[in-house]
């Protein structure tokens, strides 16, 4: 097994780092869910904050 001419290692490096994620989101499926959750309402928060500086 060798690599070929068409060997990608940029999606090789995407693919493994992918699937660490995936892993790593199945075992900590409930922190990772928090992360989320809160990088959601930061994001809403500052939309909110941006609009508003825009209508003064």
């Amino acid at each position: 097994m060798g690599i070929g001419k068409d060997f990608n290692e940029e999606s090789l490096k995407y693919d493994v780092l992918l699937e660490k994620l995936k892993n790593l989101a199945d075992q900590k499926s409930e922190e990772v869910a928090g992360l989320l959750q809160g990088l959601i309402k930061n994001s809403n928060e500052f939309d909110s904050t941006s609009i508003e500086k825009k209508q003064k």
